[in-house]
């Protein structure tokens, strides 16, 4: 097949839809399929399968995130041009209400082409995103759009929620994101400055101002009383961003916390292996969780916000969390946190620290459970049917 992968955020800035995006372009190429990926760059690539789709801007969004998007309505034509020219089998469309991308591809995108969007976000209520949709609801584009879609796919139940409150009614495939399970995996190397007898508890996520709803403010607060009954703990932080000042007064004042910046595809893997405990401790809107599932493949137990998005990553299937301290539930692969409870968060993060016993189970568990749902054979191919079904449609 001939394919056509939409991303509408910047490929160059680390995030779960482009990681997703990238992955899946690569697994396709490796089953024989031609795959070109069309998104906004903020510096140039050299991959002949790349189009970019213009310069992105930084846009902070309600709910304490920044999305790098792309407003340029000068690449409507590019991009008319490209669809038209490549003829492809499929057009696969993430995220295809942001803006302007998406909107642009389903509009340029001709009928010969089988059109699949995959839904991402489960931001919660989001003012602007209501004025947006009812706006293009107003106009008619929301339901012309929605018509030449030929298939969805949502990544969660939640993400499903938030697509069928402002698309027309519609059938999804439950598809989950897909991870690397080689590259994340047990037997990658761990940076060696970590590996020293220290309980290493990884962040990975973007920092500043603007990203509030990764919660790494709780974090580092909940770090801050365990480490002071537990002096043989450190926080690892990576990712892109500068932190605010209340963030970095807190690092200053706790101590026992290393900021590793922005850290590289081919470094990752190693950060996770260094890892004890991984802790994602979002305060809401997370459909998925990429991170969590990296960890899990790496065999890391996980310490994750109990929301929709990370229950549906954390659980295996039929599983239920249970109960065991306030605040606090157990899962196969890791302990389940109400958002934004820092005492809660720190008595789970105490709670694995002292028990490398209770690591390795989750750990283990953890791993089997990203192999079979989350590596790429399970999610590529299922994809692919997808696919293959919107096409018999044609």
């Amino acid at each position: 097949m001939r394919i056509a992968l939409v991303c509408p955020y910047d490929l160059s800035y680390p995030g779960g839809v482009q990681s997703h995006v990238l992955q899946f372009a690569g697994y396709a190429d490796r089953h024989g399929h031609s795959v070109t990926i069309i998104g906004p760059m903020t510096g140039t690539s050299t991959v002949a399968s790349i189009v970019s789709a213009g310069k992105p801007l930084p846009f902070p969004q309600p709910g304490g995130t920044t999305a790098r998007l792309c407003f340029s309505f000068w690449n409507v034509p590019m991009v008319r041009m490209v669809l038209r020219r490549e003829r492809y089998d499929v057009i696969h469309v993430h995220e295809p209400g942001t803006p302007i991308l998406g909107p642009i591809v389903l509009a340029c995108a001709p009928g010969t082409s089988a059109v699949v969007a995959t839904f991402h976000s489960n931001t919660g209520f989001n003012f602007l995103l209501r004025i947006y949709s009812f706006l293009l609801g107003r106009a008619g584009i929301t339901g012309k759009l929605a018509s030449k879609l030929s298939a969805r796919i949502a990544v969660s139940e939640a993400a499903m929620r938030l697509a069928s409150r402002y698309l027309p009614p519609g059938s999804y495939s439950i598809i989950p994101n897909g991870v690397d399970t080689t590259l994340f995996s047990p037997k990658a190397h761990p940076i060696r400055a970590y590996a020293d007898g220290m309980v290493n508890i990884l962040f990975v996520g973007r920092m500043g101002v603007n990203e509030k709803r990764k919660g790494l403010v709780h974090l580092i607060a909940a770090f801050g009383r365990l480490r002071n009954q537990d002096p043989n703990v450190r926080l690892i932080i990576a990712g892109p961003g500068k932190p605010g000042r209340k963030i970095m007064s807190l690092i200053e004042q706790t101590g026992g916390i290393v900021l590793a910046g922005r850290v590289s595809a081919q470094e990752l893997p190693g950060y996770y292996a260094a890892a004890d405990i991984f802790c994602s401790p979002a305060t809401h809107g997370e459909s998925f969780g990429m991170v969590l599932a990296e960890a899990m493949a790496s065999g890391k137990p996980v310490v994750a916000s109990d929301m929709d998005g990370y229950r549906q990553v954390v659980l295996g299937k039929s599983e239920q969390a249970k109960p065991l301290l306030q605040g606090v539930a157990k899962a196969m692969a890791g302990l389940l946190v109400e958002p934004k409870n820092e005492a809660a968060l720190a008595g789970a993060l105490g709670m694995l620290a002292k028990d490398a016993a209770m690591r390795k189970r989750m750990g283990a568990s953890g791993r089997r459970q990203a192999v079979q749902r989350f590596s790429w054979e399970s999610v590529g191919k299922r994809i692919l049917e997808v696919y293959e079904k919107a096409l018999d449609r044609k």
